[in-house]
C-alpha cells in the first residue's frame, strides 16, 4: 500500500527495515527522609535521575532516529500534623531538568531534524487541611501555587523533496529554523470537599478540584509553545462494605470541564520569514486543541465468595466529547488529507511548491482513546496445602467498546469492541518467602490496535501499533 500510494518511485520512498534498535541507559536514586518534630512530620524526599536514549524506529511508518542525553533532580519537603480534629499537611517542591536531544524523522520525500537544548524549572508551594466538624462530617480544603520556566535554544531543518536534478538525482530543499523560548508559566489550583460517614463501613463524600498542566515547547519561529490545560473536576461517590466486610462496593461519578487540552500532532509550524511572508514545514507538535467535556461513572464489586474464593467485578461508562477541536494538517503533496472531519483549505505558504496546509475542524467529535464502556471481571482460587504452601489460580477477563486512536478519525485507525482474557497460577512456599507462577495472557490472542498514525508523505497510508498477542511464561520471585 504504501509503494502504490503517491508519491511513487523514483520520488525518494522510506521503507521500514530490519535495522531498529534500543541502546537506553537509565541512572536513578531517590531516598525518602522521615522526621519526628513533635508538633509535626517530617518528610524530605530527594530524587535524581539521568539518561542517554539512543534508538531507531519504523513504528510511525517512518524512519526515526533518536539520542538524547538528559538530567533531573527534584526536591519534595513536606510537613504533616493532626489534632482531634484537624488533619493537616504544608510542603513545597521544586524539579529542574536539562534535555540535549538530537532528533531525524526521515520521510523519504520529507524530513525533519531537529537538535534541542532544553531547561526546565519548576516550583510548587501546597497545602491542603481536613477539618472534622462533627463525629461525622469532615471538610477539606487545599491549595497549589506552581510556577514553572521553560527555556529552550533549538535549532531545526524541514527537508522537503522538491525535484530532480538533470541527471534525475533528488533535490532535497533545507530549511532552517532557529527556535528560543524563554516562557513562564504559573497558576494557583484548588480543592474544597466534605466527606460524610454513613455509617461504621460506609463513606459518602464529594469534592470540587482543579488541575493544571504546563505549556509544551516546539522548534519553530514566533509562536513555539502551547498554553497550559486546565481542568475543573466534579466527583461524588461512596464507599462501602457489607456482610462483615466480605462485600466491597464503590461507586464514583464525575464531570470534567476540560480546557486548552494539548494534543500532539504533525502540524504546520513557521521555519522562516521572506519578505513574501512566513513559509511553514511539517513538525511534530504539541497544541491546544481547544475544549472538552468529560463525564462518567464507575462502579467497582469485591466479594469473598467463601474464604478461598474472591470475585472481582468493575464497570466503567465515560462519555468524552471535544466541544472544540481544531488545528491545522500539513499535506506535503498538496491534496487534502485523509481526515474525517471538516477541512479547508488556507493560503499559508509551505516548504516545497506542492505542499498545502489545511486547517481541520473536528469540534463534536468523541475523544481519543475513550471507549464509551469497560467492564472487568475476576476470579481468584486459593487452594492450601498440608506443607503450609499454598497454590492460588486465578482468571480475569476485560471487554472494551470501540474507539478512535487518533485525531484523524478514519475507520483503519479504529478499534472496535473486544475482549481480553488472562489467567495464572502460583505456587507459594510457606511463609511466603518465594513463589512461581505460570500465566497466560491474552488467551483469544486478540489482535488489538495501541496506536494508529497516518503517514505523513503519503496520505491515506495508515500504520498501527499491535498490543502483544497471546504471551505465556514463568515468574519467580523471591522475597529477603
Amino acid at each position: 500500500a504504501y509503494v502504490a500510494r503517491t508519491p511513487t518511485a523514483p520520488v525518494p520512498q522510506i521503507i521500514a527495515k530490519d535495522d531498529g534498535y534500543q541502546n537506553n541507559k537509565f541512572l536513578g536514586l531517590q531516598s525518602t527522609i522521615n522526621g519526628d518534630l513533635g508538633f509535626a512530620q517530617l518528610t524530605v524526599i530527594p530524587a535524581w535521575r539521568k539518561t542517554d536514549v539512543d534508538f531507531r524506529s519504523y513504528a510511525s511508518g517512518f524512519r526515526i532516529d533518536i539520542t538524547e542525553k538528559s538530567e533531573q533532580s527534584s526536591l519534595e519537603a513536606r510537613l504533616a500534623g493532626k489534632t482531634d480534629r484537624l488533619n493537616w499537611v504544608v510542603g513545597a517542591y521544586g524539579f529542574s531538568e536539562f534535555v540535549n536531544a538530537d532528533q531525524l524523522f526521515d520521510q523519504g520525500s520529507n524530513g525533519s531534524y531537529i537538535r534541542s537544548k532544553l531547561k526546565t524549572q519548576s516550583l510548587a508551594v501546597f497545602g491542603q487541611a481536613s477539618w472534622s466538624l462533627t463525629d461525622r462530617l469532615r471538610a477539606t480544603g487545599g491549595l497549589r501555587w506552581t510556577k514553572d520556566n521553560k527555556r529552550q535554544n533549538s535549532y531545526a531543518e524541514s527537508r522537503p523533496f522538491v525535484g530532480f536534478t538533470s541527471s534525475f538525482t533528488p533535490i532535497i530543499q533545507v530549511v532552517p529554523t532557529t527556535a528560543v523560548s524563554d516562557v513562564d508559566f504559573d497558576k494557583v489550583t484548588w480543592k474544597a470537599g466534605l466527606d460524610y460517614d454513613l455509617g461504621e463501613h460506609s463513606l459518602l463524600y464529594g469534592s470540587i478540584s482543579t488541575g493544571y498542566k504546563s505549556g509544551v515547547l516546539f522548534a519553530a519561529r514566533g509562536q513555539n509553545w502551547s498554553r497550559p490545560e486546565e481542568l475543573t473536576a466534579y466527583t461524588l461517590g461512596s464507599k462501602n462494605r457489607f456482610f462483615e466486610n466480605r462485600l466491597q462496593l464503590n461507586v464514583e461519578a464525575f464531570y470534567w470541564d476540560y480546557k486548552d487540552q494539548q494534543i500532539s500532532h504533525l502540524g504546520a509550524v513557521q521555519a522562516a520569514t521572506t519578505p513574501a511572508g512566513p513559509i511553514y514545514a511539517p513538525l511534530f507538535m504539541t497544541e491546544n486543541a481547544g475544549k472538552a467535556t468529560i463525564y462518567g461513572a464507575e462502579l467497582e464489586a469485591l466479594f469473598q465468595a467463601t474464604p478461598r474464593d474472591l470475585l472481582s467485578a468493575n464497570v466503567q461508562y465515560l462519555h468524552g466529547q471535544y466541544d472544540e477541536l481544531r488545528y491545522q494538517a500539513y499535506s506535503t503533496t498538496g491534496p487534502a488529507p485523509a481526515i474525517g472531519c471538516a477541512t479547508t483549505l488556507t493560503s499559508q505558504t509551505g516548504a516545497s511548491s506542492a505542499a498545502r496546509i489545511y486547517n481541520v475542524d473536528c469540534s463534536g467529535r468523541p475523544l481519543v482513546n475513550a471507549p464509551k464502556w469497560i467492564v472487568s471481571l475476576g476470579w481468584e482460587h486459593t487452594f492450601p496445602l498440608a506443607s503450609g504452601g499454598k497454590i492460588v489460580a486465578g482468571a480475569d477477563t476485560r471487554l472494551e467498546s470501540a474507539r478512535y486512536l487518533s485525531i484523524d478519525y478514519l475507520d483503519q485507525g479504529r478499534q472496535g469492541a473486544y475482549a481480553m482474557s488472562n489467567a495464572r497460577v502460583t505456587y507459594e512456599a510457606p511463609g511466603g518467602e518465594w513463589s512461581l507462577t505460570g500465566y497466560v495472557n491474552n488467551i483469544e490472542d486478540k489482535v488489538v490496535f495501541a496506536n494508529s498514525l497516518q503517514s505523513p508523505a503519503k496520505t491515506g497510508v495508515i500504520y498501527n501499533q499491535v498490543r502483544p498477542p497471546r504471551t505465556y511464561g514463568l515468574r519467580v520471585s523471591k522475597s529477603f
